[in-house]
């Protein structure tokens, strides 16, 4: 079974080009470096996908009547930050508060492959990081996130507020409905 706290296991090498650049380049990292990021497996990969498609932090972000990139009423607070400039990005992306030790999932890019790894390494190679790809990082708790859109715009939310039950209810008892009159159809 894949959790979070099997992540690590499914650890992969460095692919040939990442953020780090080149395999070769990303071996060169020193060792307390690469013992914090962990490139996924495609099973991995595929349950962080199911994970985030779970937990509707996304669904309707975008949208005309939401500009932002998480799901209106998800979180409680958003802040939006533009200077990529790395000295000043690395000050800004501390002050969030995350201790530099907890783990985030860095999904998105250009890859399917998803990387677990340390705050401190999302700060430290946050110059990389950030440039033309677009990257959503998150925790397990889904308490926060960080999106990052490739025109250099950096949305930091937190905390989480929304409350997955009464959507699941209307789903259950729209289940039940469409049992009972088979010739229901609802727009989902």
């Amino acid at each position: 079974m894949i959790d979070f706290q099997h992540l690590r296991q499914h650890r992969t090498d460095f692919p040939p080009y990442s953020f780090l650049g080149s395999a070769a380049e990303a071996a060169a990292l020193p060792v307390e470096h690469q013992a914090q990021i962990h490139f996924l497996d495609a099973e991995a990969s595929r349950f962080v996908d199911q994970y985030l498609e779970a937990s509707s932090m996304q669904r309707g972000a975008m949208s005309t009547g939401n500009p932002t990139p998480f799901r209106a009423g998800y979180f409680q607070h958003l802040e939006t930050y533009s200077d990529d400039t790395p000295a000043v990005l690395k000050k800004w992306l501390y002050r969030r508060g995350i201790p530099f030790s907890h783990y985030v999932l860095l999904y998105g890019g250009t890859s399917p492959q998803n990387v677990l790894l340390t705050w401190k390494m999302v700060i430290k190679y946050a110059g990389q990081l950030f440039r033309a790809h677009d990257w959503l990082v998150f925790d397990e708790t889904l308490n926060g996130a960080l999106s990052y859109h490739h025109d250099g715009l950096f949305t930091f939310a937190r905390p989480r507020i929304f409350d997955p039950e009464p959507e699941y209810q209307q789903m259950y008892a729209q289940q039940e409905l469409q049992l009972r009159y088979p010739f229901l159809r609802f727009p989902y």
